[in-house]
């Protein structure tokens, strides 16, 4: 598995959720959620499925009763 960083103020750069979405698509990922650190905008936390769009839509519907992620730290 291979991963990419690189930093990206969230606030400032509107297009990062949409061209981060794109990136993934083309990989077969779905992205489910993306949550921005509040203390750090640079810190991100990006959920996603590889698999058909099905199988995102049948996870989605599955997680849809948990409680939201509103805790998470960066290490940065």
């Amino acid at each position: 598995m291979s991963q990419q960083k690189y930093f990206v103020d969230a606030l400032y750069n509107k297009h990062n959720i949409g061209l981060l979405k794109k990136q993934l698509g083309e990989g077969g990922v779905h992205s489910l959620h993306y949550y921005v650190f509040n203390a750090a905008h640079s810190v991100s936390l990006t959920v996603g499925l590889k698999g058909s769009e099905q199988e995102a839509d049948d996870y989605m519907r599955r997680i849809r009763h948990r409680p939201e992620l509103t805790i998470f730290h960066g290490r940065s």
